[in-house]
């Protein structure tokens, strides 16, 4: 398998360094922007449609999906582990809605689910195979279906990581 030319997909923009496998989907990339040091495996969807914002410093790991036709933001260092579904909008019977951020540093585990109009604070991490579907605090860990917070995660340790990437780059 390989990348593809990433001038080649009709991406609204992208930054430096950015590597997308030939086997993933974009749909609507009219509506997609990446900014750089991005990966994105094969076997990933994402709609486009209501506009994907992907920031730097992001992987988007096989089997993961963004649907639904909704708004999503990625920040920068977010990862999204295999088989992750994020849900951008539903018209459910209490109401629509509409929306996912996943701020700085977020990340969601294997088959996790964030449903939408959910808010991932920054460094908020969501479990394998838990759901999200109200917002996330910073820096907290949340298991299960619903996900329920189970501790801090260590902000410091995370952020400094960020920073040694930067320097790399």
């Amino acid at each position: 398998m390989g990348v593809v030319d990433i001038g080649t997909l009709g991406l609204a923009g992208w930054g430096a360094d950015v590597r997308i496998f030939e086997r993933a989907r974009i749909q609507h990339p009219g509506g997609v922007t990446v900014a750089s040091h991005v990966l994105i495996d094969d076997f990933v969807v994402i709609d486009g449609a209501g506009g994907v914002r992907i920031g730097s410093y992001v992987h988007i790991t096989a089997f993961t999906s963004i649907t639904g036709g909704g708004p999503c933001v990625l920040g920068d260092f977010v990862g999204l582990s295999s088989g992750v579904r994020v849900l951008t909008r539903s018209a459910a019977a209490d109401g629509d809605r509409e929306g996912v951020v996943l701020e700085d540093h977020a990340f969601a585990g294997a088959n996790a689910v964030v449903e939408p109009g959910v808010r991932m604070g920054e460094g908020a991490v969501l479990g394998s195979l838990s759901v999200a579907d109200a917002d996330l605090e910073p820096w907290t860990v949340y298991v299960g279906a619903p996900a329920r917070a189970v501790r801090e995660r260590p902000r410091e340790r995370v952020l400094a990581a960020g920073r040694e990437a930067l320097s790399r780059s």
